[in-house]
């Protein structure tokens, strides 16, 4: 399984890029908020989930693969597993 793990801010700063000030603004943007990730069953999907999730939002996890989405949102407290077609 591939690993999503954010890379520690150095004392020079990220080393994704990022300042220190955009790490910090996004946890405290997603801080108490809820998120619905569709495609979160792998890619670039879990792994915007994981960081949602890292960043104290409650992610509900959307994939087709039951088992997958449910291994994930296990992995990461998730508040919820849709599976099939989302409708309004």
């Amino acid at each position: 399984m591939p690993s999503y793990d954010r890379p520690a801010i150095a004392a020079d700063g990220p080393a994704d890029g990022l300042s220190r000030a955009a790490h910090v603004e996004v946890g405290v943007r997603l801080a108490g908020r809820k998120a619905v990730v569709t495609g979160a069953g792998r890619g670039i999907g879990e792994a915007i989930a994981r960081l949602f999730a890292e960043e104290g939002a409650r992610v509900v996890i959307h994939g087709r693969n039951r088992g997958r989405a449910e291994q994930i949102a296990s992995e990461i407290g998730a508040a919820g597993v849709a599976i099939g077609e989302l409708q309004s």
